[in-house]
């Protein structure tokens, strides 16, 4: 079965198309004059980026013809640019008539006719990509909108990046599990931010996609050299999109797990706390929100190890990380940190919530017992201690403090909770 845009959504978008276009017009005119005046293929910049947005996404929204004349537009200041044709009288002309066309569009009121791309059932309806979050960098914004359309519908959390210059930004905030990259964009291109991005070495194994109109083999190997994982050429088929992004998200995570999961427990590694922990904190740092870090181990663990043996210990590990992520919220990061400690990662929390949280976690470990193979029943319980970031204050002292707040839990008795008192606190108290 396959899903068509409606009318309705067809119509929305193309007066979209025109509103966009709409201010690059006159930029594309003046460019135009310019170029037949020198014949400098650099004064053709505005008509390019004009052709290029158009070839883009008319035909997705059934503008099969206008998409196909900016497209030839397009290509022939390409060859123009890489020196293949020459600028003449002749192909500027050809050009002049391929921006007469998008003027005629402009005109126009944008009607319903054509069929608008087709999503067939399992993109339209699909869970190929639910849970995953995708960034898209591309300056225009309907083509965005409409790979948005796509991702969405096959359970894709997408953001959208608009400026080239403002991608570490978004990536110092979160972390995609794949980025759809344009290559023409003004100030900075796709190439320079694919670079900029294989840099940083936190972001090296996430898959970057090349999504454009150019569709040249050199600029599919530059792609590669600059780190690119895959390249998709617009106008793109919805369905091959995709297939493409589903398969480097779904390999990704998958080595991303098998990486970063510990394997008795299937709780985080202490690799990942190390660089998540880390990545936390630079974001924080911007976007000044609380985050709190709390440490836990399991009551007389040695004692189940030494009377019951190993694998009870195993166990008891495995029961208590299933117990504590059920009392966790989705943004919360269980790690196990070393033997039979936990750490916790609690984002965008204060320290009085993070108190309520590990209270609630203490009491579904007290409420979870471990059943042995031998018919055993034991009742577990475990320490813990939470710290709050305080301003101008280091990851590693945060860390520090959560820890020396549970070895004072385990000091006092142990199945307990300490909280290590922020400056406003110790003030006061």
């Amino acid at each position: 079965m396959n899903q068509r845009l409606t009318a309705e959504q067809t119509l929305v978008l193309r007066q979209a198309l025109v509103e966009e276009l709409k201010g690059d017009l006159g930029k594309a005119r003046a460019s135009l004059g310019q170029f037949q005046e020198t014949l400098n293929i650099s004064d053709a910049t505005a008509v390019r980026e004009l052709l290029h947005r158009v070839a883009g996404v008319a035909q997705p929204l059934g503008l099969a013809l206008l998409g196909t004349v900016a497209a030839l537009g397009e290509d022939l200041l390409v060859l123009m640019a890489r020196g293949a044709l020459a600028a003449t009288p002749q192909t500027v002309n050809m050009v002049r008539g391929a921006i007469a066309r998008v003027e005629e569009f402009l005109t126009e009121r944008p009607g319903t006719e054509g069929s608008g791309f087709i999503l067939s059932e399992p993109t339209a309806r699909g869970h190929q990509l639910l849970g995953t979050n995708i960034l898209i960098v591309d300056d225009d914004m309907l083509s965005a909108r409409l790979i948005q359309r796509c991702l969405q519908d096959a359970g894709g959390k997408t953001r959208h990046c608009r400026d080239p210059k403002e991608v570490m930004r978004f990536l110092d905030e979160e972390v995609p599990d794949l980025i759809l990259l344009d290559l023409l964009m003004p100030g900075q291109d796709g190439f320079e931010t694919c670079r900029r991005i294989r840099q940083n070495e936190d972001l090296v194994r996430i898959p970057i996609v090349f999504i454009t109109r150019l569709s040249e083999v050199e600029d599919k190997v530059q792609a590669m050299r600059d780190g690119a994982d895959d390249y998709i050429t617009k106008p793109f088929e919805p369905n091959e999109l995709l297939a493409r992004v589903s398969a480097h998200v779904h390999r990704h995570v998958q080595q991303r797990e098998q990486l970063f999961r510990d394997v008795l427990t299937g709780a985080y590694n202490l690799r990942y706390f190390r660089e998540r922990l880390e990545r936390e904190y630079k974001r924080v740092g911007t976007t000044h929100e609380p985050l709190a870090i709390a440490m836990l181990d399991v009551d007389h663990f040695k004692l189940v190890n030494d009377q019951h043996g190993h694998s009870a210990g195993d166990l008891a590990l495995q029961t208590v990380v299933r117990a504590v992520g059920g009392c966790l919220r989705q943004t919360d990061v269980v790690v196990r940190y070393g033997g039979d400690e936990i750490a916790i990662i609690l984002t965008r929390t204060s320290l009085e919530t993070a108190n309520e949280v590990l209270e609630r976690v203490l009491k579904g470990v007290r409420e979870t017992p471990l059943l042995l193979e031998s018919g055993v029943r034991l009742r577990l319980t475990a320490s813990a201690g939470v710290a709050a970031l305080e301003p101008g204050e280091t990851a590693a002292r945060l860390l520090a403090r959560a820890d020396a707040a549970l070895y004072e839990t385990k000091r006092g008795g142990r199945d307990g909770l300490t909280v290590s008192p922020g400056a406003t606190e110790r003030v006061s108290a």
